[in-house]
């Protein structure tokens, strides 16, 4: 399963820079993004429309010769790769673009707020829920199914690896590389799979961006910026 967690770590890595980004730009140019409204809209959709190809990259160079040598992680990579949709149709199907677009334009809101004064909530926060919901989802649920179509049925010794995930036994994303669906439910192999992801990686139910103390010292912080424009 490295390539899952590959695939969900980037995505991860995706949705936690791209915040974090928008708001260093907001901090160098406060003057400007107080009343604008490009930085809430145009570019969190921009930003969002590049997740889907972005994740089509992370499996693209993680099936290169020297990238992955565990021959099982290699099984999964083209499993994965073998599937009739690419990842990001799925990213698409799992509505994480759309997720993706509304939480940095509300995160960008707040900040924007912020800088005006006007902000009532002491805390800005990225939002996961969305994320896990798509982990949990019956799309996510029908994409794992026809990656694990790919590859062969499990013998008894896989089994049990799958139990032990399934029975939290273990809670790494090293799966068998098999096909449990005559042994186990597959609605329960995807639970194990999303609730292993959702552990391994650590995904919180939210990220604090920033405080509302914080803005004192930006203001500061940014006024040598706001001669500058």
């Amino acid at each position: 399963m490295l390539v899952l967690r590959r695939l969900f770590g980037g995505l991860c890595l995706y949705v936690v820079c791209a915040p974090l980004l928008l708001v260093t730009v907001l901090i160098a140019f406060s003057s400007h993004a107080l009343y604008g409204s490009m930085l809430a809209d145009d570019v969190p959709r921009k930003i969002a429309q590049q997740l889907p190809p972005f994740v089509d990259h992370i499996l693209a160079v993680s099936k290169r010769p020297k990238a992955v040598r565990q021959p099982d992680a290699k099984a999964w990579i083209k499993a994965v790769s073998s599937s009739e949709k690419p990842p990001s149709y799925w990213v698409q199907q799992l509505k994480l673009s759309e997720w993706l677009r509304v939480e940095l334009s509300r995160v960008v809101r707040d900040v924007q707020k912020g800088f005006r004064g006007t902000l009532k909530k002491k805390t800005i926060y990225w939002d996961n829920k969305g994320l896990k919901q798509a982990l949990h989802s019956k799309a996510f649920r029908d994409y794992l199914h026809r990656v694990l179509a790919k590859i062969p049925a499990c013998r008894p010794e896989q089994n049990k690896e799958w139990q032990a995930m399934i029975m939290r036994e273990r809670r790494h994303l090293y799966f068998p590389t098999c096909n449990p669906e005559q042994q186990v439910a597959y609605n329960t192999a995807h639970k194990a799979i999303a609730d292993a992801i959702v552990s391994v990686i650590r995904i919180p139910k939210r990220e604090v961006v920033l405080y509302k103390s914080d803005f004192k010292r930006v203001h500061l912080l940014s006024k040598p910026f706001a001669m500058m424009g």
